[in-house]
């Protein structure tokens, strides 16, 4: 399932966002959560040149800076001055705001799309697996290809520059062998600053791992039968002949991956989705009508309404030209 994400000598257009050092703030909060030995009840972010982070003590803003402190979900509120923004993450999908404060919108909306990844860590140290994040670009119609293969490029150049910060934000970026084979991707840090993820390949040998070795130094991981050349085979145990996807995220888990997000193929995405193991849908829907194609997931048809996937909370996000669903399972 090609994506945005892969366009050759596609450049990222300018973006209405903050300054980097919200991104640097939300980058050193991530960080920060994933380190800490102990749950956090909130965590105080100064935005600014001189970025600081700081979780259940207090980070004073200075008059250059913006004061933002976050409420973990149920944390009872913490008393802090009225120029402060307060904000609270409720399923690591919705970002309710207590206190305007004196933050921008740019800074809070900005927030509302990365903030929630950002403290994911600690519901991974809670569940014991790594938190699971699908996201792909897809037609109005659902599809993300022609019935020919052809999908470049439905994503835009914003969604680009999206999946870029979620790779920077996340652990780990998994696709499934198929589209390895078919896209020969990077799955690196390009177009935003941040380290490039572990990568992690579900499939049997023999795989070809070239485009993933020659696009970065960070490490590769298979999940199969077979070790490859050049990445570390990572066992995961079948049961009635396949690894289920609850399997896949605890052996991560115990790899040190505290997020991973998942990149497709449609095959791949769907067996983890049926199995239960996506927590978070990122759908980005561009103005575009295909018609028959290739549809966005392979899942058994709903005899009934009642029969069809829902989601416990959800948000839409202006992006560029199109729109991104956010669904939390």
């Amino acid at each position: 399932m090609p994506l945005a994400t892969e366009a050759e000598g596609l450049q990222p257009e300018p973006q209405h966002a903050p300054p980097e050092p919200c991104w640097d703030a939300v980058r050193a909060l991530r960080a920060a959560v994933k380190a800490a030995p102990e749950p956090f009840r909130f965590v105080s972010l100064r935005i600014g040149d001189d970025f600081a982070v700081a979780l259940d003590a207090r980070v004073e803003a200075d008059s250059g800076s913006s004061g933002v402190t976050v409420l973990a979900e149920d944390a009872p509120n913490v008393l802090v001055p009225s120029s402060e923004t307060v904000l609270r993450v409720r399923d690591l999908v919705q970002l309710d705001v207590v206190q305007r404060g004196s933050a921008s919108d740019a800074i809070v909306d900005f927030l509302r799309v990365y903030l929630p990844y950002a403290v994911a860590p600690a519901e991974a140290k809670q569940k014991g697996r790594a938190i699971a994040v699908c996201h792909f670009a897809q037609t109005l119609d659902g599809r993300i290809a022609t019935g020919s293969g052809d999908s470049r490029w439905i994503g835009c150049n914003e969604n680009l520059v999206h999946a870029h910060r979620m790779r920077a934000i996340c652990d780990a970026v998994m696709v499934g062998a198929g589209t390895l084979r078919r896209d020969r991707p990077r799955l690196n840090v390009r177009h935003v600053a941040g380290d490039d993820p572990l990568r992690v390949v579900i499939g049997s040998a023999p795989l070809d791992l070239s485009s993933l070795i020659e696009a970065s130094a960070a490490p590769i991981v298979t999940i199969g039968d077979v070790a490859e050349t050049g990445a570390e085979l990572l066992p995961v145990a079948r049961r009635d002949g396949r690894m289920r996807g609850g399997d896949i995220l605890e052996a991560l888990y115990a790899r040190g991956v505290h997020t991973v997000l998942i990149e497709g193929g449609c095959a791949t995405t769907s067996a983890l989705i049926e199995d239960g193991a996506v927590d978070i849908v990122q759908l980005h829907i561009e103005p575009l009508l295909l018609g028959p194609g290739v549809s966005s997931f392979d899942r058994p048809p709903a005899r009934q309404i009642a029969d069809a996937m829902t989601f416990r909370r959800h948000a839409f996000f202006p992006v560029g030209r199109g729109m991104m669903f956010v669904g939390a399972r």
